[in-house]
């Protein structure tokens, strides 16, 4: 983690939306979910999605950092979810 800003999508087409990543420079991006679409997009510029994630972003923050974000707290409620273990490809 480099730097934190907020940064509005609201409006911007889902293509715009995955170019804005590619420019901010994002590598990893870290949420609840997105459409296959979207998903695409997102990885056809080399951006890893991992998705089904809850919780406060300080707390995932951290829960990633420490290669923890497998723990079902940080699932989204009701989703066995896509989660990874140690940040690797696989799910659990």
């Amino acid at each position: 983690v480099t730097e934190k800003h907020l940064v509005p999508f609201d409006g911007l087409s889902p293509f715009s939306r995955a170019a804005t990543l590619e420019k901010l420079g994002v590598s990893i991006l870290i949420c609840g979910g997105v459409s296959d679409f979207f998903a695409n997009l997102i990885e056809a510029r080399n951006i890893r999605i991992i998705s089904f994630v809850a919780g406060r972003v300080d707390q995932v923050i951290e829960a990633y950092l420490r290669d923890d974000l497998c723990h079902k707290k940080f699932r989204m409620p009701g989703c066995g979810g896509r989660q990874y273990k140690n940040n690797q490809e696989e799910p659990l």
